[in-house]
């Protein structure tokens, strides 16, 4: 799938089934989690950690370093 830069939500949920799933407030059937992304066909990670109750989505390692180096670019030409 290509995706475009911009809003998107998703929920975990268990592998093959959606009548368990996991959304906003940790609640079964919550409301999705919104996460923006800023580049297109940028790869995100999505972690969930239930015995804390937190996830976390962020772009992947590589993503971050093109980031960075668009920015250096950009900071250069001026």
């Amino acid at each position: 799938m290509v995706a475009d830069a911009g809003d998107y939500e998703f929920k975990f949920r268990k592998d093959g089934d959606w009548s368990i799933s996991i959304g906003d407030n940790f609640g079964n059937s919550a409301a999705n989690i919104p996460y923006t992304t800023t580049g297109a066909n940028e790869i995100v990670q999505f972690d969930l950690d239930l015995p804390n109750g937190r996830w976390r989505v962020t772009p992947e390692p590589a993503s971050l370093a093109l980031l960075g180096l668009g920015s250096l670019l950009i900071i250069r030409r001026r």
